[in-house]
């Protein structure tokens, strides 16, 4: 069985995780995962944006099985399922690697990659919300939680990686997971501050 086009769509997701945009040329791709030249254009006729694309699309459903099996019961849980998964990103790749969904949103120009970028980003915050929906954390909450909990690890994977310490991304661990379990600890279909 052929594995390019997969070798290639997780190439391109080490690549932008590590590279951003910019940095993820075509022909790093091809070094980096043995594939043909050609292939490029036979699996992705779209050139680099489909390839790119489908990279955020793949990357995006492994983070959000990845959490959805390591979240247990609570609101807290699955805020921890989802730090401990950039926790296993940046010590796997010894720092190297970031969100390759961040990677683009900062590094692409405005156009169809951009706009990928956030349709990925806001799919995998209706993915966490859903997941503390189902916890008991109303609607609203759940939504604006998810929102804090992206928007701070992001932030919190990049100083980590820059530093090359999981310090920034503990300390943020802390105050999400304090708020995740007030979230917890709220009576259900009552409003939560």
């Amino acid at each position: 069985m052929d594995d390019t086009r997969d070798r290639m769509l997780d190439g391109a997701i080490r690549l932008l995780a590590t590279d951003g945009v910019r940095g993820a040329s075509l022909g790093k791709m091809l070094a980096a995962t043995g594939a043909p030249r050609g292939s490029i254009y036979h699996h992705f006729p779209g050139g680099r944006d489909q390839l790119f694309s489908e990279a955020l699309e793949r990357t995006t459903g492994r983070h959000d099985r990845w959490v959805e099996a390591h979240a247990g019961p609570t609101a807290e849980s699955v805020a921890a399922a989802f730090l401990d998964f950039w926790k296993a990103v940046l010590e796997g790749s010894r720092f190297e690697s970031g969100c390759p969904v961040l990677a683009v949103a900062v590094s692409a120009p405005d156009g169809q990659l951009f706009d990928k970028a956030g349709s990925v980003f806001a799919s995998s915050m209706d993915h966490l919300a859903a997941l503390f929906e189902e916890r008991g954390v109303p609607r609203a909450d759940a939504a604006d939680f998810a929102t804090v909990l992206v928007a701070s690890a992001e932030g919190a994977v990049v100083l980590a990686r820059l530093q090359r310490s999981l310090r920034p991304l503990e300390l943020v661990a802390g105050t999400l997971l304090a708020r995740a379990r007030e979230l917890d600890a709220s009576p259900p279909g009552t409003a939560r501050g």
